[in-house]
């Protein structure tokens, strides 16, 4: 017969082997890539607390990722943060400035959708840094300012289209 004692020591040695390893496992630092996938994988499952804390450590363990300081605006629009979106937009604006336009346009369209109006506007003019010469991010600015009741701006915007020959007037 099996001596219980000796049954019970190993496999209480066992577990403290499994706790072992995965406290050694878990301190590997681990590497930008595999942060933003992590982050990515929380962003499809809306978990958005864990994907913004998850891309903010990928951009901090590689500060020239652009794709991660890209996701990490997105997540930060979805979850009502834009401050947080805005510095990371301006990231991408300096590292990727043809990537970012695309990105301040789908965002500046997100808070317009939800009526938060100067995170629309500071996303949107933020665009404009990235490429000057887009018309779409003047089409939106006259739009949240003709709403708004701000007649200048919204000639400014058109103005900025006519130089462009994107707007006519008959």
């Amino acid at each position: 017969m099996s001596n219980p004692r000796l049954i019970g020591g190993w496999v209480g040695g066992l577990i403290v082997a499994m706790i072992l390893a995965t406290v050694i496992w878990n301190s590997i630092p681990k590497s930008a890539a595999q942060l933003e996938a992590e982050g990515r994988a929380a962003l499809a499952r809306r978990d958005l607390p864990v994907a913004i804390e998850l891309f903010g450590k990928s951009v901090e363990a590689e500060p020239e990722r652009v794709s991660a300081w890209k996701l990490l605006a997105d997540a930060a629009c979805h979850d009502g943060q834009p401050d947080r979106s805005y510095e990371a937009l301006k990231v991408v604006v300096r590292l990727a400035p043809d990537e970012a336009n695309s990105l301040c346009l789908q965002l500046g369209g997100r808070w317009m959708a939800n009526n938060q109006i100067q995170p629309a506007i500071r996303t949107l003019r933020l665009g404009i840094v990235a490429n000057s010469q887009a018309p779409q991010p003047y089409r939106l600015l006259a739009q949240i300012y003709g709403v708004i009741g701000n007649r200048r701006e919204v000639v400014n915007c058109l103005m900025e289209l006519l130089k462009r020959r994107e707007f006519t007037v008959n």
